[in-house]
């Protein structure tokens, strides 16, 4: 048997050139509703991925602040939806409301850009930073574009299951039905 040096520090993963601790978070967040704003592609992903921006209220009354989530794609069936209705999603009069699960949340920090490209700054000259929470997006139980709901409540032809959770228990279902219909 190998001696392995257990006090080595554990590997690192990059993300965005950031170092991350390694550390695999699999928290689940509960179904939020919140306020879509943009579907966008993620720029030089292999494979392609798509990420959007959401925005979730917090609080009671005049009390009311917004949290904000920047979250990657990773469901096919959240994905094929929001593709289907990214035209009116983009644009910035459209009002978009959903129903969502996501997972490993962590929070980050970003730096706001002028429509030039060059950073905001405050009254002391630094770039303006603000605070987002990042992770996956994994379901999409409900959403609704304008004045229109296109999945969820009231569509159940719509209705798709996330891939996220089902894939074995559906893999093990048709093998055994299979193995049932060869038996007969």
């Amino acid at each position: 048997m190998q001696n392995e040096n257990t006090s080595a520090p554990a590997e690192t993963q990059t993300r965005d050139k950031r170092a991350n601790s390694g550390f695999t978070q699999w928290v689940t967040v509960p179904a939020s509703l919140g306020h879509l704003h943009e579907v966008r592609e993620i720029p030089n992903s292999d494979p392609p991925a798509f990420s959007v921006r959401i925005s979730v209220p917090q609080g009671r009354g005049e009390y009311i602040k917004y949290a904000n989530l920047d979250l990657i794609i990773d469901s096919a069936s959240a994905l094929a939806l929001l593709l289907k209705h990214s035209a009116q999603i983009n644009q910035k009069e459209t009002k978009v409301t959903l129903s969502f699960e996501y997972y490993n949340p962590f929070p980050d920090a970003y730096l706001l850009k002028n429509p030039d490209g060059s950073f905001k700054t405050d009254k002391q000259g630094n770039p303006e930073q603000r605070a987002v929470i990042r992770g996956k997006l994994s379901r999409i139980a409900y959403l609704k574009v304008g004045n229109q709901v296109v999945y969820g409540k009231g569509k159940p032809e719509n209705a798709v299951k996330s891939e996220s959770v089902t894939p074995l228990r559906e893999k093990a279902e048709t093998k055994s039905a299979r193995s049932s219909r060869k038996t007969a």
